[in-house]
């Protein structure tokens, strides 16, 4: 774990490989996750194998939703 560098308010490291942090957050208040960067609120980096992102609820309840402000709707996946 690293405390504050530059943009970087806080970052996790894996012990083993301390190449790239597993979990950052810039001092702006954006997050990354599996990357180097988090130049968006939330920025999610995968790989060609596994799911980026993965939301798992019970059954008659959407398992991802967004949100829009801008056009009041809601897009939600099952």
């Amino acid at each position: 774990m690293f405390v504050g560098s530059g943009n970087t308010g806080f970052s996790v490291w894996d012990d083993s490989e301390q190449t790239t942090p597993r979990f950052i957050v810039e001092r702006t208040g954006n997050v990354g996750i599996g990357g180097t960067k988090a130049n968006k609120k939330l920025y999610v980096l995968g790989d060609t194998t596994n799911y980026q992102i993965l939301a798992e609820q019970p059954s008659g309840y959407a398992g991802f939703s967004i949100k829009s402000t801008t056009l009041a709707q809601t897009w939600s996946w099952i």
